[in-house]
């Protein structure tokens, strides 16, 4: 198509090319948080992803200074005559053929890299749990695992500068089409994730890198064999060896993904219980289930009972992103002959509660709480597992080879109906009538995991806060017990903190003598059971017989206030001075201790992040992954913003250009906080991580999409960035006073209900967000769309930056205050670009008219 000019017309084919790279990208940050949770524990995730996020800002900064390069080689050229027959298209010294022809080639190599950089990673022995590494070495595993990704990311990143400075397509036009690409590539992943597994996932986004290759190529007017042929033989090897390399490398080394995390565990699955037999990937998890052996092995039955009681068990284990173990054990006869399940810990309540009749099993794992439910005779067994492939394939044994060996104890008999959803905790019991279960349980969920990864872990949990409690509480009979079950470390931790979450919310709820109310079993874990009415001497004298009789603790035993009972550590101790203790008592022995061990809330849901201090300045654990994740993004967003202005210096620096740089900057990190702070705000009203990422962020990333499509209807003018700028906040500070109470209002409607109103809220949020930064990056291109890459770099930059900085701030004053923050700052750099940003006056725009 040639438009009037004569020229022809190939902003369809950019377009196409957009969409793909935007979408590939979009879908492989969610993919590679499988892959790094696999090598690396959680926590090292969002520094990767952050550092991953970084390089696309350094693909805008390097874009516009190697084509201002150009430009002053032009205009010198130009200036003796030399370059007269140059073309000069939109301030650059290249002609739109050759434009293309670059994206495309930088499309085919991100296509190419991502598959080579995910092989690498796989592949690479190095981490930072090697004990026979030096500690600079395994330090620098993580700086090598960023420039891994960062290529891949940056050539696309290239791509997408291209675009937006480059063509003729409006700047509005691209975010619509580069946003609605990316909101339908998080719609689709998840089930991409499923079907394909993770490495058909990868090999799905390196094609559609490839699809970007061949449409920009053919924008460049040259889509024949000869050039495309060197690269599709690329893409073809590389993606052959991606299929090749997983088998390989089991029958090699044992795992796929490499890593000396967990170690002990890792060695037993591979040796004693002869490795991979299936893998189930999904966006949640990556699951492992080994083959099955009789054995007594300590990774199989550890937590469980001292070792020297263990008996033999026939067995799989199952571990879920490398490192966390679940076990399950093979229907061998009648459970009840099999008198192990009646002494571990796990059995806690029901020696509480014999008669219980009615039971709610948080995270159904490999199915050991249902074995244990079963023995008891209980009649009823509800069981909720949140991650779509244990329910499937291990609690239903849906493509289980192994179904027929384990079933059988997880199927209802005539005694025991099991129904098993696949439901988070916390929407489930918003959905419950009250009074409903004699025991609710949950058994070292997601505890594992966590802990690993040290006392900084700072990912979300909401199955543990007082909110939660307060939700259990809710649901059970009056006579009921509450068990939830932690790691026991010395000094205690995470079972102190839950022991200390019953005690603050008994005393909100007016209890008098909270400690009645409260007992904690440890042997290898912590069980801390709550019970709705004081517990009784006599139940309290059945609790410490049985477990003398299996080696347990009475960590704390309220019968007992002077001694202590038998297998309590000094440490320990801790359990009587703030059990016995009045609330006042109690926040001063809290204010002291090592560890905080504070109660965490839905709006500060930090379960696992017991250090005591954790500040970006002067913190002594300032060298914390977390933390350094801070100072490595700010200090590198910071060098992508000024490293033109100390390049270049007069020749960019301008009232107008730091104002663009602010506005940028400024709007890109507000938008990061609004994001993330969404998106926790509705996980439990819509149901969890699942439906977080498959509704709130698509809605998200649609809603600015249509947002960037409408601005481009906007004229560019003061008033339309001071307009902006006080919806944005209006609107923001609004959600921040009613949206947490709005969305707890509307917990008891169906769950269809809550989608829809949950995407239909985010979504007219994210349109309003969408509009300034678009509308704000056209301006520039109208301006001088030479600066355009830097632009679209800052504010990628400064995207990664609020990602990194967010968990801090939810910490220090909650996620819901987030949105306050994110309001101010957005009006802050809309009123900023208004009076001092490239935006016309209304007096100006109609004397021109």
């Amino acid at each position: 198509m040639q438009s009037s000019t004569g020229k022809i017309d190939n902003s369809a084919w950019i377009l196409c090319g957009l969409c793909a790279i935007a979408a590939s990208t979009m879908s492989v940050e969610i993919i590679l948080t499988k892959f790094i949770g696999y090598k690396v524990f959680y926590h090292f995730i969002n520094l990767i992803i952050t550092m991953v996020i970084l390089s696309f800002g350094a693909a805008g900064t390097y874009l516009y200074l190697k084509q201002a390069d150009r430009k002053s080689i032009a205009d010198g050229e130009q200036a003796d005559g030399s370059g007269a027959t140059s073309q000069v298209a939109q301030g650059f010294d290249v002609s739109d053929r050759i434009q293309w022809q670059s994206a495309a080639k930088e499309a085919a190599l991100y296509s190419v890299l991502l598959t080579v950089a995910i092989l690498l990673f796989c592949w690479l022995p190095l981490d930072p749990y090697d004990p026979d590494l030096h500690s600079i070495l395994r330090l620098s595993s993580l700086a090598l695992y960023f420039l891994i990704f960062a290529f891949p990311f940056f050539f696309a990143g290239l791509c997408i500068n291209r675009v937006l400075a480059n063509s003729s397509i409006p700047a509005t036009r691209v975010y619509f089409f580069d946003l609605a690409a990316a909101a339908i590539a998080a719609a689709l992943t998840p089930s991409a994730f499923e079907l394909l597994g993770g490495y058909g996932a990868i090999a799905a986004a390196s094609a559609l890198g490839f699809i970007g290759f061949l449409a920009f190529q053919k924008a460049s007017g040259n889509l024949s064999l000869p050039t495309i042929g060197g690269w599709s033989a690329a893409f073809v090897l590389v993606t052959v060896a991606l299929f090749a390399y997983p088998s390989w490398a089991v029958k090699t080394y044992g795992f796929d993904i490499r890593s000396h995390k967990e170690p002990v565990l890792r060695n037993a699955f591979r040796d004693e219980f002869h490795g991979i037999q299936q893998t189930y990937w999904n966006p949640l998890a990556r699951i492992d289930a080994s083959g099955t052996t009789l054995t007594n092995n300590a990774t199989l039955m550890y937590g469980y009972l001292l070792s020297k009681d263990r008996p033999k068990m026939e067995g799989r284990l199952v571990i879920v992103d490398g490192s966390a173990p679940t076990r399950q054990f093979a229907a061998n006869g009648n459970i009840n002959d099999h008198s192990f399940f009646k002494n571990i810990l796990w059995a806690t309540p029901y020696i509480m509660k014999p008669d219980a009749k009615d039971v709610l099993v948080i995270g159904g794992g490999g199915g050991i709480d249902i074995i244990i439910a079963k023995y008891f005779g209980i009649p009823k067994v509800s069981v909720l597992e949140l991650n779509p492939a244990t329910f499937k394939h291990l609690l239903l044994g849906e493509g289980d080879p192994e179904a027929a060996r384990y079933q059988p104890w997880l199927k209802s008999t005539d005694k025991t109906k099991v129904t098993i959803y696949n439901k988070e905790a916390r929407h489930f019991a918003s959905m419950q009538k009250g009074h409903s279960y004699d025991i609710i349980q949950a058994s070292g969920v997601d505890t594992l995991t966590a802990v690993a990864s040290g006392a900084l872990a700072n990912s979300d949990n909401y199955l543990y806060t007082i909110d939660a409690v307060r939700s259990y509480f809710r649901m059970l009979n009056p006579d009921g017990f509450l068990s939830l079950t932690h790691w026991r470390f010395q000094p205690p931790q995470l079972g102190l903190k839950m022991f200390v979450t019953y005690l603050e919310f008994l005393d909100e709820i007016g209890i008098k003598e909270p400690w009645k109310h409260v007992v904690v079993i440890g042997n290898e874990w912590t069980d801390t059971v709550l019970k709705p009415t004081p517990f009784t001497e006599p139940e309290l004298q059945k609790i410490r017989d049985w477990c003398k009789e299996n080696g347990n603790a009475m960590v704390f035993d309220p019968g007992r206030r002077t001694t202590a009972s038998p297998g309590v550590a000094p440490e320990e101790v801790i359990y009587q001075q703030l059990g016995f203790a009045n609330p006042e008592e109690r926040k001063k022995f809290l204010a002291s201790y090592e560890f905080n061990v504070v109660p965490s809330t839905d709006d500060k849901p930090y379960f696992y992040q017991i250090a005591r201090i954790q500040s970006l300045i002067g913190s002594y654990r300032w060298v914390s992954e977390t933390t350094l994740a801070v100072y490595i993004t700010l200090a590198i967003a910071l060098f992508l913003a000024l490293a033109p202005i100390v390049k270049l210096r007069s020749k960019v620096v301008s009232k107008t250009v730091l104002t663009e740089l602010a506005f940028f900057a400024t709007s890109g990190f507000a938008f990061l906080l609004f994001e993330v702070a969404i998106i926790q705000l509705c996980s439990i009203f819509v149901g969890g991580p699942t439906y977080s990422l498959a509704v709130v962020l698509v809605a998200v990333l649609g809603g600015y999409s249509l947002g960037s499509f409408i601005s481009g209807l906007i004229p560019i003018k003061r008033s339309s960035f001071v307009i902006a700028g006080a919806g944005l906040c209006v609107m923001l500070i609004a959600a921040f006073a009613g949206l947490a109470n709005l969305l707890t209002s509307l917990m008891s409607l169906p769950f269809e209900a809550r989608i829809v109103v949950c995407a239909a809220i985010t979504f007219a949020m994210s349109v309003v967000t969408g509009i300034p930064v678009s509308l704000g990056m056209e301006a520039v291109k109208r301006r001088d769309s030479s600066l355009v890459p830097w632009m679209w770099g800052v504010s990628s930059s400064f995207n990664a930056l609020g990602s990194a900085v967010f968990t801090f701030l939810g910490q220090a004053i909650g996620i819901n205050a987030i949105l306050a923050v994110s309001a101010t700052l957005y009006l802050l750099a809309c009123t900023l670009f208004a009076f001092l940003g490239p935006v016309s006056s209304e007096s100006e725009t109609s004397s021109k008219s």
